[in-house]
C-alpha cells in the first residue's frame, strides 16, 4: 500500500525552494493572537485588583494586625 505524502514532502515536491511547512504551534499569527489575548487578560486582572484596592482604602479590610 502507498502512504500519502506528509506535509513536508508535499511542500518540497511542489516547490523545492520553499521552506518546510511549520506545525500549528509555530504559526506566528496564532502565537501573536494568543500573546495579545493573554496580555489583555493580565492587564484587565491587574486593573480590577487596583480598582478594588483603591475602593477599599487602607484599614478597611477584614485582616487586622
Amino acid at each position: 500500500m502507498h502512504q500519502r505524502p506528509t506535509i513536508r514532502e508535499t511542500a518540497t515536491m511542489s516547490d523545492p525552494t520553499a521552506p518546510p511547512a511549520l506545525p500549528v504551534t509555530f504559526r506566528p499569527g496564532r502565537t501573536r493572537a494568543v500573546l495579545y489575548t493573554a496580555a489583555v487578560a493580565c492587564f484587565a486582572a491587574i486593573t480590577a485588583v487596583a480598582m478594588l484596592l483603591d475602593r477599599l482604602g487602607p484599614g478597611s479590610g477584614s485582616a487586622s494586625c
